[in-house]
């Protein structure tokens, strides 16, 4: 964020497909992406349009745009979540906790992980994996900008 970047928010099958380019000639097989849960860490998220949570909840921190619903691949926004995963069932799988956290509040990329090709999935927060970041949206640069007036920022 110093550089006025943030992981990345996947909005097109053409943009996964280029981040999935890039991960195949690495030799990385999962990313971070900026995809969170809406849950007790986050602020406002007991509103009604995040419920309910599996469906609703998710959003791009990096941008703070909704990923939109996750039973939906034929809406307006892309949804790149896979149709199985560790235990067999769709993703998101992770449950809400009874002290309102998520169990798997993030969201990665994975690469065929599950015989599934390139794909989202909810994962715990803490997991160890490579990250691939991308510049904020402009209005957070001229964020950055005034508040370091100092910095020459391009």
């Amino acid at each position: 964020r110093k550089r006025c970047m943030d992981l990345i928010s996947i909005e097109s099958k053409s943009e996964q497909n280029g981040i999935g380019g890039v991960m195949k000639s690495g030799n990385v097989r999962e990313v971070w992406t900026s995809g969170r849960l809406c849950d007790k860490e986050v602020d406002g998220c007991e509103q009604p349009r995040f419920q309910p949570y599996n469906i609703r909840g998710w959003f791009w921190a990096a941008t703070l745009q909704g990923m939109g619903e996750t039973n939906v691949f034929n809406g307006r926004r892309f949804n790149g979540w896979s149709d199985t995963g560790r235990l067999n069932k769709a993703q998101p799988d992770g449950i809400l906790k009874a002290d309102g956290f998520g169990d798997q509040a993030c969201t990665a990329l994975l690469d065929n992980f599950f015989n599934d090709g390139l794909s989202w999935h909810d994962t715990k927060c803490n997991d160890r994996r490579h990250i691939v970041c991308e510049d904020l949206p402009v209005g957070n640069i001229n964020f950055v900008r005034q508040q370091n007036p100092g910095v020459k920022i391009p």
